[in-house]
């Protein structure tokens, strides 16, 4: 087995924790390129129900006066929607709220 540098020395046996990469690390402090803007849709992985459509009902109210591209701004609502509707159909529709949020500059 080859050896590795693990803090400041050569080891064959390394803990688990040294393969995690925090994806954040390195990033800017604001949130200016971040797409992700609300966080408030329940997290799918973390219980054992799925959210209910009432849920994105009221998530979507609680949005109402929000641009579409912020509404739908929330990475577990879009993956709920992702087990809803055809990829296909997913795609289209992000890429128009994109091409809206960035006033016409789109690629079809």
């Amino acid at each position: 087995m080859p050896k590795f540098l693990y803090k400041g020395s050569n080891t064959n046996k390394i803990e688990p924790d040294f393969f995690i990469v925090n994806v954040a690390s390195g990033q800017p402090g604001h949130n200016r390129y971040n797409i992700l803007k609300n966080y408030d849709f329940p997290v799918l992985n973390r219980t054992a129900q799925r959210p209910t459509k009432q849920q994105v009902v009221q998530y979507l109210k609680r949005r109402s006066g929000s641009p579409t591209h912020l509404k739908f701004s929330n990475f577990q609502l879009l993956v709920y929607l992702s087990h809803l509707i055809d990829i296909d159909v997913s795609f289209l529709s992000f890429n128009s709220l994109d091409c809206r949020k960035n006033r016409g500059s789109c690629q079809t």
